[in-house]
């Protein structure tokens, strides 16, 4: 039955090339419109779960970096429900001696003179009081680990270039002799630092999330050159006056920004922020325009069902003298089902076997753009397991279907109208 069967599509080649063809179209559009949906919803999630989950709750206009919230406020943001994790960050000042004629200020003016010093909030990377490592991406350089280095944000790339050494001034106390042998006194202000040649190590993406903090140092560096005291005065010991909250789920981050508000209202300066157009669009995305990939899916494969029935009831009109002739050479119909159910079934095949290669090659030369801030997120394009094996079933159940059509069809019309055309 398989030889006839293939013979029967040699011979009918328009036929058998159109039901391929359009079974071949119906599979890959099955397979890959979902898969974009799926894959930009993984891709999405992924980058809002590791950006778009954090709110950022910092001092906007009195720039008190000496005070500290007491520990009680850091329980009281985690008390809120939904809050997976709450990073208190203690955000300072880091001093560079200016190096150029004139530096740029945030909104375009150059002004300055060489020598001049100039302040930067920082913090530490890692550790109590320190920045968490996950929400650090570099766009270029590296990590500083135990060496006089640091990462410096977007925000300030017209002051600061990568693989430069610069002068630095970090505060220290009256009372630690050994800083003070290599110390810094401002002419103006009498201030003493410490003076530390280092170099910019990593630049951050420019992102308005993270604005706040301009300069990353490695923790156990600033700890070993400063020393315990005044390494817990600057970037150490408890409390903070700086704090990243993470949501457990997108669904939840406006609710909690809403309530720190609420926490934080009593503190004159101190604002909350978050990625509201990422979470906006991530949201609207789930709600909408996944469902919408999906119902462009699944209509374009009931669209191509509908064609390929079209295509048999014309197919049938036109050669149902074919199937009269062998019933009148003593093919019963049982003998003629199993040939209709080879023909449509080996078709089937030849659609799959054209179509999942086809789709697998085009996810991998695929991918889909998400622009967030200088960051572009490059999300690859992955076929699910679970579409390739209901796309199978479902062009073999369509085959299958066509062919008992066929033969129901042509049942009805008796032995006469069948060989009416012969």
């Amino acid at each position: 039955m398989a030889k006839i069967a293939l013979h029967k599509i040699h011979r009918e080649r328009i036929w058998s090339f159109a039901v391929v063809g359009l079974l071949a179209v119906g599979l890959v559009t099955w397979m890959i419109i979902p898969s974009i949906s799926a894959s930009l919803q993984a891709g999405l999630s992924s980058y809002s779960n590791n950006v778009s989950t954090y709110m950022f709750v910092y001092d906007t206009g009195r720039d008190h970096f000496s005070y500290r919230f007491p520990l009680e406020v850091s329980d009281k943001i985690t008390s809120i429900p939904g809050v997976q994790k709450v990073f208190p960050i203690i955000d300072n000042i880091t001093q560079f001696i200016d190096n150029s004629t004139v530096f740029t200020l945030a909104n375009g003016t150059r002004i300055g003179a060489k020598g001049m010093i100039i302040g930067y909030q920082s913090a530490v990377i890692g550790g109590q009081g320190g920045f968490p490592q996950s929400l650090i991406t570099l766009s270029a350089g590296k990590l500083p680990e135990n060496e006089a280095g640091f990462v410096f944000n977007g925000v300030a790339s017209t002051d600061f270039a990568l693989n430069v050494t610069r002068t630095a001034l970090l505060p220290v106390s009256t009372f630690n002799q050994e800083a003070k042998s290599s110390s810094y006194v401002d002419p103006q202000t009498s201030n003493e630092y410490i003076r530390i040649n280092a170099t910019a190590m990593g630049q951050m993406p420019y992102n308005p999330m993270l604005q706040q903090i301009m300069v990353l140092w490695s923790s156990s560096f600033l700890q070993q050159k400063l020393g315990a005291t005044d390494y817990n005065h600057t970037f150490g010991g408890e409390g903070a006056n700086f704090f990243i909250v993470k949501a457990q789920n997108i669904q939840q981050v406006e609710q909690i920004a809403g309530k720190l508000q609420s926490i934080f209202a009593n503190y004159s300066g101190y604002s909350v922020i978050y990625d509201q157009a990422v979470v906006k669009s991530e949201l609207s995305f789930q709600s909408g325009s996944s469902l919408l990939y999906l119902a462009i899916g699944v209509t374009c494969m009931f669209a191509v069902i509908s064609i390929i029935f079209i295509i048999t009831y014309v197919f049938i009109s036109r050669r149902s003298w074919e199937t009269g002739l062998l019933l009148s050479q003593g093919w019963n119909w049982r003998r003629i089902t199993n040939l209709y159910i080879s023909y449509y079934l080996t078709l089937g095949l030849v659609a799959i076997a054209i179509s999942v290669p086809s789709s697998l090659l085009a996810a991998s030369r695929f991918s889909l753009s998400f622009q967030a801030y200088d960051n572009t997120l490059t999300i690859p394009m992955v076929i699910n397991p679970y579409l390739i094996a209901s796309g199978t079933a479902i062009c073999l159940l369509i085959s299958a279907l066509a062919a008992y059509f066929a033969i129901h069809r042509m049942r009805k019309m008796g032995l006469d109208n069948l060989l009416r055309e012969f």
